[in-house]
């Protein structure tokens, strides 16, 4: 017996077997075509770009994200979209008071990202040292 499966006849040359394929295939398209889909969670990132407060409390550990809060409350009052230095030589922008041009075009997530780049950088990824700084000099 020359069979692809066994105990069934082989595709080639008949028309049961390709009836059977086809049928097979049919149905799994219609379960699927009827099938309730789950949702896509459209909301799991957008909850956190407007609102900064959560993306710290869920991203960093608690005492770290205290003092980036304490940080942002100094530096911009929560206004993502505050410039600061107006009449020095570098204006600053947003949450932070970031000297890059580009964070006046971020929204707070990015702000707060970009930031945590300079904290590492400055203060070894460290909100509390960057904290701990401004209280001393008042700024950081």
């Amino acid at each position: 017996m020359n069979s692809t499966l066994r105990g069934l006849e082989p595709f080639r040359g008949s028309e049961r077997a390709a009836q059977r394929i086809a049928r097979s295939v049919a149905i799994v398209i219609g379960i699927t075509l009827f099938a309730p889909m789950a949702h896509a969670n459209t909301g799991s990132i957008d909850q956190y770009i407007y609102n900064p407060k959560k993306y710290i409390n869920s991203t960093m550990p608690k005492q770290e994200a205290r003092c980036l809060r304490l940080l942002i409350g100094k530096e911009s009052a929560w206004n993502y979209k505050a410039v600061g230095n107006i009449n020095g030589t570098h204006k600053v922008y947003g949450l932070l008071q970031i000297k890059n041009p580009m964070a006046k075009d971020m929204n707070p997530m990015q702000q707060i990202q970009l930031h945590m780049r300079y904290l590492q950088h400055r203060y070894e990824g460290s909100a509390c040292n960057a904290w701990n700084h401004w209280k001393l000099k008042g700024w950081h």
